[in-house]
């Protein structure tokens, strides 16, 4: 059998089933990476965020009242989050501490008192309140059905001390 029937026979050059298995190992390299970032990252990043801003509460309800204020704003910048300390005395809360880390944050510019009414009683009924609220329409420029524009934790729990609720 001559050379050129014997390469024949061996069908694809080594050069090229070492190009094809490359393409093919980055496509299947670049699927996982568009799976992991639209499946598995957003519940990844949902129960971090959700576990870290529990743990910022719980932190401020053990912490002194004379510190109270120099510790929310440590864990604002530690955890990223933009937090409030009410006073609360009958049906009515005083915010006593506002620490921001973004100057648009829901909770700072767009509660309201009928929604602060509305979590004083569900935290009265079960101790803590916990809500995933879309951010769409509360940004100057977001219209009401934009998708992009993301999602908040609101968090609260109700901690009694010195005769007073915060």
């Amino acid at each position: 059998m001559s050379e050129a029937q014997t390469k024949k026979r061996r069908g694809v050059p080594m050069r090229r089933r070492i190009f094809l298995a490359f393409v093919l190992f980055t496509l299947a390299v670049l699927v996982l990476m568009w799976l992991f970032q639209t499946v598995f990252l957003s519940g990844l990043y949902r129960s971090v965020r959700t576990y870290e801003t529990k743990r910022c509460a719980s932190r401020l309800i053990g912490t002194d009242t004379d510190e109270l204020g120099t510790e929310a704003a440590r864990l604002a910048d530690k955890y990223n989050i933009c937090l409030s300390v009410y006073e609360i005395r009958g049906r009515r809360g005083d915010c006593v501490i506002k620490e921001h880390v973004y100057s648009d944050c829901f909770i700072h510019n767009t509660v309201s008192d009928s929604f602060l009414d509305s979590l004083y009683f569900d935290l009265r009924e079960n101790g803590t309140y916990m809500k995933t609220v879309s951010l769409a329409g509360t940004r100057p420029g977001d219209t009401a059905k934009d998708e992009n524009s993301g999602q908040t934790i609101l968090y609260a729990s109700l901690d009694e001390r010195n005769g007073m609720e915060y």
